[in-house]
């Protein structure tokens, strides 16, 4: 065989197993305002439907007054991503009623987006079921490498309760919000949300809610 049968070859392997499998571009980077500055703020957010994002509600929480300055872009990398939107409405748990710290198992939101993107363009993550075994995976951006196109980091559950998972992988400022996928027969699905670090290589993620039902389900 020669050498490209043998690369054709590798990448169906690959592919079967996963292990090579890119971000899916539903996943994007959130930041606030015009433009971002070096240093600054962000979060990891996917989209579940044309004009909604699944992040953390710490990452909107205090600007769902002025959602038009949260921005959503797709697929992010190095000042280009494969599409982009401001927000014109966030969407908090609405059992949610304290002003202080919110409890990380209120800790998700939807970002209703200005303008719908085209899901041929970037197809959404659909939320799924938890499976009962294997590692899931989480792709975050990071605020000290903020034009870095995230790395796929697994992530062994180590204890599931109702309301959240307790994870086994290290996750940095910026991952808050950033989806945690499962893989099914037919691709990604969104099993949890990234909300905290728990110390050392251990991350906190709260399981969505019956409330956030208007993405696509699987």
């Amino acid at each position: 065989m020669g050498r490209r049968g043998l690369m054709a070859c590798a990448a169906l392997l690959i592919g079967a197993s996963g292990q090579a499998q890119e971000m899916p571009s539903a996943i994007g980077r959130i930041s606030y305002g015009a433009g971002h500055l070096p240093g600054a703020a962000i979060c990891t957010g996917a989209l579940i439907a044309p004009d909604l994002v699944l992040t953390a509600a710490h990452c909107v929480a205090s600007a769902a007054k002025a959602p038009a300055g949260i921005r959503f872009e797709a697929d992010y990398a190095a000042g280009q991503s494969k599409a982009a939107g401001f927000g014109a409405e966030v969407l908090l748990d609405p059992d949610l009623t304290q002003t202080g710290p919110i409890p990380f198992a209120q800790d998700m939101a939807l970002l209703r987006l200005s303008t719908p993107i085209d899901p041929a363009l970037v197809p959404p993550l659909a939320i799924g079921p938890l499976a009962a075994k294997g590692d899931l995976q989480v792709f975050g951006y990071a605020r000290s490498a903020a034009e870095a196109k995230p790395v796929r980091t697994p992530c062994p559950v180590l204890q599931v309760s109702r309301v959240g998972l307790l994870l086994g992988c290290a996750v940095v400022s910026g991952h808050s919000g950033a989806p945690v996928l499962a893989q099914g027969a037919s691709g990604f699905h969104i099993v949890g949300i990234i909300v905290a670090r728990a110390g050392g290589s251990r991350a906190l993620a709260a399981r969505p809610k019956a409330w956030i039902s208007a993405g696509p389900t699987r």
